[in-house]
């Protein structure tokens, strides 16, 4: 298998939506998913061959975009360091911070509970609190360096009318966004002469669209080709010795995963992991069972995926996934020897194809061994240590308050009395009914409205 690495800057704000519990608010990504660097080079292949709407019948475009013969990892977050490039990925669940710095006011150490909780050695010390770490990081031997994703939240008048352009009841909503400058990297996935034929479809530094209202001010970005021609891929991560890999290993996420459980339905469930994992490695063939997987320790999260298909204009159904980030230490019941001769290679094979469904769309990165130390040295980027530092006292605007300011702060007054006057309604109808399956009377109903 062979990788080509990409860049994509944002020109202007970027909105890449997730699923949010305010309905007035549209919460982004702080990523670049690998559905929609895909969607971008299917859109310029369908164009160049002029393929229109039977672009499914196209044989390479159904090898490349439909069947996962072509992979498009995420794109996280990257920085400028000494005048070279430094990538970041989703920092592991099991490495946690103390949320009390040092005399100097500084966080310097971090730590994997996956290894070892430091706290278990000082049985006569009160445990101390624990704190998550920043969202993205790099691991380099002893050391951790951790980043985060630049956000701003901008205000827009709802309208029902778009012709009339402008909104009649004054309703706004918020839009969530990725700052503009900023640097993503990822890596596509395929057979050398695929990736050939792919790179020649985007020129290097060819400005592209991406995310919602791409249309007006948002999604303007830019997209840089880092390898010049297919390079041989090994790992996402710098630093990965496969021929230290044994029967007892680290699992990490790098990207959300989707599992199918027996039933045909995604599962984030340990066990449907079990099950996948001695599906994969051909458990049946090697007199083995799902029994002998051991998942001894575990830090995990999931989430809920749905996507929006514009050829389709529709979504796709929502996905129960494993998050990014989540961590299992993995032992496999057999002899050194066994996992050497008949698991091993499925493994790393596994580790390059991705765990799960929608691998071609980037799901189910996922890394060997990240995380090898119990403690790390805490090292911030420079943007960190300003956030960190002291900060100028907030000043009261001069002048009056602006009528769409006053607007604003309505709007939100009166949003939350009308969720908290329906929660009380819906409160006083449950008081009512002495059988939760029976209809509400229409006296009830009545008073209700």
């Amino acid at each position: 298998m062979y990788q080509l690495v990409y860049e994509i800057e944002t020109l202007s704000p970027v909105l890449l939506t997730q699923l949010s519990g305010d309905m007035n608010m549209v919460s982004t990504l702080d990523y670049i998913p690998g559905t929609v660097v895909q969607g971008i080079f299917a859109n310029k292949y369908i164009k160049t061959s002029n393929l229109q709407l039977d672009a499914h019948e196209d044989p390479m475009f159904h090898k490349w975009f439909l069947n996962s013969g072509v992979i498009f990892t995420n794109a996280y977050i990257a920085n400028e360091e000494d005048g070279k490039k430094v990538y970041f990925s989703p920092t592991p669940l099991s490495i946690s911070k103390y949320k009390i710095a040092n005399s100097e006011g500084k966080i310097i150490e971090a730590f994997d509970l996956l290894i070892e909780d430091p706290d278990s050695k000082q049985k006569d010390q009160v445990e101390k609190q624990k704190d998550q770490m920043e969202p993205y990081c790099r691991i380099e031997s002893c050391k951790i360096f951790t980043n985060y994703v630049s956000k701003s939240i901008n205000f827009h008048h709802a309208r029902e009318n778009r012709l009339k352009g402008h909104s009649e009841e004054g309703t706004i909503f918020n839009y969530e966004s990725l700052d503009s400058g900023q640097i993503f990297a990822g890596r596509i996935l395929g057979s050398e002469n695929d990736l050939k034929q792919i790179k020649a479809l985007i020129e290097s530094q060819e400005k592209i669209r991406i995310g919602r209202s791409k249309n007006v001010q948002y999604g303007e970005a830019k997209l840089k080709w880092i390898s010049n021609d297919p390079e041989k891929y090994e790992s996402e991560l710098q630093g990965f010795l496969p021929d230290k890999l044994n029967s007892k290993f680290i699992l990490t996420f790098l990207s959300p995963a989707i599992i199918y459980n027996e039933y045909g339905f995604s599962s984030a469930s340990i066990s449907t992991l079990r099950e996948y994992l001695a599906e994969s490695l051909n458990f049946e063939t090697l007199n083995l069972t799902v029994d002998d997987i051991s998942i001894i320790k575990s830090f995990k999260r999931t989430e809920v995926v749905e996507n929006f298909v514009g050829k389709w204009f529709l979504k796709k159904p929502s996905e129960n996934l494993i998050k990014a980030g989540s961590c299992f230490e993995i032992k496999i019941q057999v002899t050194d020897d066994q996992f050497d001769k008949d698991i091993k290679e499925s493994l790393l094979k596994l580790q390059k194809t991705g765990i799960g469904e929608r691998t071609g769309e980037g799901f189910g990165r996922f890394a060997i061994n990240l995380q090898k130390k119990e403690k790390y040295e805490l090292n911030k980027s420079e943007d960190e240590e300003k956030e960190d530092g002291p900060r100028e006292d907030v000043r009261k605007p001069d002048g009056e308050i602006p009528d769409m300011v006053k607007g604003i702060v309505k709007d939100v007054i009166l949003n939350s009395y009308k969720t908290r006057i329906e929660a009380k309604a819906l409160e006083d109808c449950s008081g009512f009914l002495k059988e939760k399956s029976r209809i509400p009377s229409n006296s009830l109903l009545g008073k209700l409205d």
